[in-house]
């Protein structure tokens, strides 16, 4: 019995000992890497799930409010001011919040959506009347 004992513990002390600190730190929480910024020119690998959300809360706040505005299955046209106009991240946050609500690329004109979302902008389109407004966002539906 106790040569098991220590059989094992000298099994336990050997791969210790030849296993490199990183990868044992792997068996012990937090399992995320170092904060440690990737090198310069290369690319972020992190999960996003481990990374800060850019998105700031009052645009998620719209996206929540575009949500209780429209039902599943309306075609949203999305137009935004700068810095979150575009196919950058926040298109991305807004089709993953408007989950069953197809949304229309930002570069396609509005015409056949059901509703557009506008944030921090005036925008009017003559098929279209406003229906909601909060804040910097508004929804504008589709005339009968």
């Amino acid at each position: 019995m106790i040569r098991r004992i220590a059989a094992a513990l000298l099994f336990a002390a050997l791969l210790a000992a030849g296993a490199r600190l990183p990868i044992l730190r792997l068996l012990l929480p937090p399992h995320r890497p170092a904060d440690a910024p990737a090198p310069y020119g290369a690319f972020h690998r992190w999960p996003l799930r481990w990374m800060n959300d850019p998105t700031p809360p009052e645009v998620l706040r719209f996206f929540a409010g575009i949500r209780a505005q429209t039902k599943p299955g309306e075609r949203i046209a999305l137009i935004m001011a700068p810095p979150y106009d575009g196919m950058g991240y926040t298109y991305w946050r807004a089709s993953y919040e408007l989950t069953g609500r197809p949304l229309l690329i930002p570069i396609a004109p509005p015409d056949d959506a059901d509703a557009i979302a506008v944030w921090d902008k005036s925008y009017a389109h003559p098929g279209f009347a406003l229906k909601w407004v909060d804040g910097k966002g508004a929804l504008l539906r589709r005339k009968p």
